[in-house]
C-alpha cells in the first residue's frame, strides 16, 4: 500500500521521496551551469563565497561533485531541522576537515548541499525553479519536485516504520509533513528529500539517454568514475552517480536513496539498454 489506512495502492506513478537519488539532479544543475557557461567544475568554492578559510579555499566544484572534498559526513544536522542557509555555510566553513581536498572519496551529504548553494547564487534563482524550468517541466515530470506539491496529497506513498516499543507498524506521513515550512531548509536541501514516480524517472532515464536536458559532452562528465569508492577500486563516484561493471563486464550507473522511510534505487545499465528503477 501506498496509504494503508485509506487501501491506496502503489504504482508506478505513486510520488516517493528518493533520498539520494536527488544528488544527480543537483550535479545535473552544475553541469547545467557549466555548459551556460556560468560555472566550471574546475572553479574553486572561494570564487563563489568570501568567507572560505585557509584550509577550504582550494576545494573544487569536481570536489564536491565526487566528495572528495575532504569534509566530515557529520557536517551540518538532521535533514529535518531548521537552518539557514548563512548557518550552514557558517558550519560549513568552520568544520575541521577530515582529509586534505582532493585525497580521497569519503561519502558527505554537505558537499551536496554546498553545490546547491552554489547553483542558488550562480542561477539567481531558487533550486526548485531551476531545476523545474532546466529538466522537470520540458519533460512533462509533473510529479516531481522538492517541498510544494500541486497534486493530491493521495498520490504521495506515506512512510512507515516499526515502532519497537509498541510491536506496531505506525505511518509517520509524507515528507512535506517534516520538512520546514519556511526557507529553512538547508540540512535537506541538494541531497536528498525529492521527490518523484518510477514514471518521471524513466522520462528522466529517457532525456538522459538522448541527450535531451544535458550535452553528450556532460553526459560523459556526469557518467564518469572519477573517484574510487573503497581500497579494491571496484566502484568509483562520479558526478551524483556510483559507477561500476556487472559480472558481465558491462557498465552500470545507478545511486540508491533513503531517508530511513522510504527506499529507492535507480540502476541504469547504460550498455544494454535496461534500467530498474
Amino acid at each position: 500500500w501506498a496509504n494503508r489506512k485509506h487501501k491506496i495502492p502503489n504504482t508506478s506513478s505513486t510520488v516517493f521521496n528518493i533520498g539520494s537519488v536527488t544528488k544527480q539532479f543537483t550535479a545535473a544543475a552544475i553541469l547545467k551551469l557549466a555548459e551556460q557557461n556560468k560555472l566550471s567544475t574546475s572553479d574553486k568554492i572561494n570564487k563563489f563565497f568570501a568567507q572560505v578559510p585557509e584550509d577550504k579555499e582550494d576545494i573544487t566544484i569536481h570536489q564536491l561533485l565526487t566528495h572528495t572534498s575532504g569534509v566530515s559526513p557529520r557536517t551540518g544536522g538532521f535533514r529535518y531541522h531548521e537552518a539557514s542557509k548563512e548557518q550552514f555555510l557558517k558550519e560549513f566553513f568552520e568544520a575541521d576537515l577530515l582529509t586534505r581536498p582532493g585525497v580521497t572519496h569519503r561519502y558527505a551529504n554537505a558537499n551536496y548541499i554546498l553545490l546547491t548553494a552554489i547553483i542558488e547564487l550562480v542561477s539567481n534563482q531558487d533550486y526548485t525553479t531551476f531545476l523545474s524550468e532546466n529538466f522537470w517541466e520540458p519533460l512533462g515530470m509533473n510529479h516531481t519536485g522538492y517541498k510544494s506539491i500541486s497534486f493530491s496529497s493521495e498520490q504521495v506513498a506515506h512512510g512507515y516504520y516499526f515502532n519497537y516499543s509498541d510491536a506496531i507498524w505506525k505511518d509517520w506521513g509524507i515528507t512535506q509533513e517534516h520538512l520546514p515550512a519556511n526557507d529553512k531548509h538547508w540540512y535537506s536541501i541538494g541531497k536528498g528529500d525529492i521527490y518523484s514516480t518510477v514514471n518521471d524517472l524513466y522520462k528522466w532515464h529517457l532525456a538522459l539517454k538522448t541527450n535531451t536536458v544535458l550535452s553528450a559532452i556532460s553526459r560523459e562528465l556526469f557518467e564518469t568514475p572519477f573517484a574510487a569508492e573503497n581500497e579494491e577500486e571496484t566502484s568509483h563516484y562520479g558526478y551524483g552517480w556510483a559507477i561500476y561493471r556487472s559480472k558481465r563486464g558491462s557498465k552500470i550507473v545507478t545511486h540508491n536513496g533513503s531517508n530511513g522511510y522510504y527506499f529507492s534505487n535507480f540502476i541504469r545499465f547504460v550498455e544494454e539498454d535496461v534500467v530498474v528503477i
